[in-house]
C-alpha cells in the first residue's frame, strides 16, 4: 500500500470536512511510505482516527506520517479534550463511550487497535505535546515497510 498516496487523500478529504466546520488541519508525510498492509485496512483506520479528531478538537487537529527507526510512525494529534490516562484503557475497549455528548458508536478506537495488532502493530493514546489534547500514536514495525529493493520487484 502507497501510504503517502493514503494520508494525501485522507488530507485532502479531512481538510474540506475541518474547513466547513471552521477548523484546521495540518499534515506532514514523508515521501515514499510504502507498507505491507491491506490498504483497506489501514484506510479505515485513518478515517476512524480522523473522524474522532475532526469530533473532537477544538480548533486544530494534525496528521503526521514518518519513517523512524526502521518502521513508521503516525501521529494523529488534536487540540480538544484529550482522554485522561486512566480512562484509556477502557476507552480502547469495544462499545465504550466515555463522553455521549457527541455521535458515535465507541467502536472506532477498538476497531483501529484490532485491526493493526493484525499486522503486529501498535496503537497508543497518549497527551498531545504539540495541540495540547489528544495523540493518537501508530507504529508500524519494521517488517511492514516496503523497502526500495521490494518495489522493485514485479
Amino acid at each position: 500500500t502507497d501510504l503517502t498516496h493514503s494520508i494525501d487523500r485522507f488530507a485532502r478529504m479531512f481538510g474540506m470536512l475541518a474547513k466547513r466546520e471552521g477548523k484546521t488541519i495540518e499534515v506532514a508525510c514523508d515521501p515514499g511510505l510504502t507498507i505491507r498492509v491491506d490498504a483497506q485496512d489501514i484506510e479505515e483506520v485513518l478515517g476512524n482516527l480522523l473522524d474522532n479528531a475532526l469530533k473532537w478538537c477544538g480548533s486544530a487537529m494534525s496528521l503526521t506520517a514518518r519513517k523512524r527507526s526502521g518502521g513508521i510512525e503516525i501521529l494523529i494529534e488534536d487540540d480538544g479534550p484529550g482522554i485522561p490516562a486512566a480512562d484509556r484503557a477502557e476507552a480502547m475497549r469495544s462499545g465504550a463511550r466515555l463522553d455521549t455528548s457527541k455521535p458515535g458508536t465507541g467502536l472506532g478506537l477498538a476497531i483501529a487497535s484490532d485491526l493493526l495488532q493484525a499486522y503486529g502493530a501498535t496503537l497508543a493514546l497518549e497527551d498531545s505535546a504539540k495541540l495540547g489534547g489528544l495523540a493518537v500514536r501508530i507504529a508500524l514495525p519494521p517488517d511492514r515497510v516496503r523497502s526500495a529493493k521490494d518495489r522493485a520487484r514485479p
